[in-house]
C-alpha cells in the first residue's frame, strides 16, 4: 500500500480501475435489473415546473435547447450564420416534440406568447408532453403565467406522406432515439459503435492505454442497454392535413412562423406532406437531418420554397471524418 502511495501512475490506475469497476456493476444492474423511466415532476433553472420522462433525458434537453440554443441559431463551417426570429405571438410548428422542450422554448422565446403545435406519437412521451403542454395552458407552468396567453397543442400523430399507421421503434431508455425505421435504427446503431471506438484514445490516453479494451467494452454494453426497443403503434397522417385541422391550415391564412423538425431519419417524410400552399406560409426552418443524404435533399427542396439554408455539424466526433448528425436551418429570402 506505501508503494502505491508513493507512486502517482499506480495510484492513477488504481483510481481508474475502481471507477470501471464501478462502470461495470452500473452496466450489469441497467442492463439486467434497472425498470424503464417513469415520469416525474423536474423544477428547472428558468423556474418552469415541468413534467419528465426521465431525468437524464431531460437534462440533456434543457442543456441543448435552453443553454445552447441548438435550435435558434446556427452557424456554418464557412462563417455563414441565421439567427432566428421569436415574436410575441407567432405559431410554431414542432415536428418531434417528445415531451415539450422546444415547444417550451419557443414559447419562452416568443415573450411566453405563442401557438405552438407539438407532433409526437410515442404514447408514454405524448403524456408527457400533454401534461406539459396543460400546464402552460392553465398557467401553472411556473410563477406568474397567465392562462390564455399561450395556446400549446399536443398531436399523438407521426407527420408522414399520408393517412394510415406504422410500427415504431421506440427506445424506453432513451426515447430521443425512436424512429420508425429498423433499418436506420440498427446503421445508427453501428455507425456509433464506431464512435465509441474512436473515443477510446480520449477516454482512456497514454500510460492507460492498457485499460481501454474494458472501456470499449462497458461503452458498447452500455450502448446496448440505452438502445433496447419496444415496436409500438402509431398513427401517421400529412402535416398539411394536420394543421389544417388543428385550425392553423393553409386556410386560416396566418403565418408560421417556425417549423422545426427533429424525427430520427423521418425528416424528408415530414417535408413531403407539407403542401405548397403551406410552405409559402413558413417564414423559418430549424432541423436535425441524420446523414448527408438527407442534408442535401433537404437543403434542396428548402431552396425550391424560397428559404436560405444554413447547415453545420451537430455532433462530430473528434477523429471521425464527418458528422453522423446535422444542424440544418432556413429563412425566407
Amino acid at each position: 500500500m506505501e508503494q502505491l502511495m508513493e507512486s502517482p501512475l499506480l495510484l492513477a490506475g488504481a483510481a481508474v480501475a475502481v471507477v470501471l469497476g464501478g462502470m461495470a456493476a452500473v452496466v450489469v444492474y441497467f442492463l439486467y435489473f434497472s425498470p424503464p423511466p417513469s415520469a416525474e415532476d423536474m423544477l428547472l433553472k428558468n423556474g418552469l415546473k415541468v413534467r419528465s420522462y426521465h431525468k437524464m433525458e431531460t437534462d440533456w434537453l434543457v442543456k441543448e435547447i435552453f443553454e445552447d440554443h441548438t435550435y435558434g441559431s446556427i452557424e456554418s463551417e464557412d462563417g455563414e450564420k441565421i439567427e432566428l426570429e421569436f415574436k410575441p405571438g407567432m405559431t410554431v410548428v414542432d415536428v418531434g416534440g417528445n415531451i415539450g422542450m422546444f415547444a417550451l422554448y419557443a414559447w419562452d422565446r416568443c415573450g411566453r406568447n405563442a401557438r405552438v403545435h407539438s407532433f409526437e406519437p410515442m404514447p408514454a412521451i405524448f403524456d408527457v408532453l400533454s401534461e406539459n403542454c396543460k400546464r402552460v395552458n392553465e398557467g401553472s407552468i411556473a410563477a406568474g403565467v397567465e392562462a390564455g396567453v399561450s395556446e400549446l397543442v399536443a398531436h399523438r400523430v407521426a407527420c408522414s406522406t399520408e393517412k394510415g399507421s406504422i410500427e415504431f421503434q421506440f427506445h424506453p431508455y432513451m426515447s430521443l432515439w425512436s424512429t420508425l425505421d429498423a433499418d436506420f435504427d440498427a446503421d445508427r446503431h453501428e455507425k456509433m459503435e464506431k464512435e465509441l471506438a474512436l473515443l477510446g484514445p480520449q477516454i482512456a490516453p497514454g500510460w492507460l492505454a492498457v485499460l481501454r479494451p474494458l472501456a470499449l467494452f462497458l461503452g458498447r454494453q452500455w450502448l446496448h442497454g440505452m438502445q433496447r426497443t419496444q415496436t409500438v403503434t402509431a398513427p401517421t397522417a400529412r402535416l398539411s392535413d394536420e394543421l389544417e385541422a388543428a385550425g392553423v391550415g393553409a386556410s386560416s391564412g396566418g403565418r408560421i412562423g417556425l417549423l422545426k423538425v427533429d424525427v430520427e431519419g423521418a425528416e424528408l417524410q415530414v417535408l413531403a406532406g407539407l403542401s405548397d400552399a403551406d410552405w409559402k406560409r413558413v417564414d423559418q426552418v430549424a432541423m436535425e437531418v441524420e446523414s448527408e443524404k438527407h442534408r442535401d435533399t433537404a437543403v434542396a427542396i428548402l431552396k425550391k420554397h424560397g428559404l436560405k439554408p444554413v447547415f453545420a455539424p451537430a455532433h462530430k466526433i473528434k477523429g471521425a471524418d464527418k458528422s453522423r448528425v446535422w444542424n440544418l436551418m432556413a429563412v425566407r429570402k
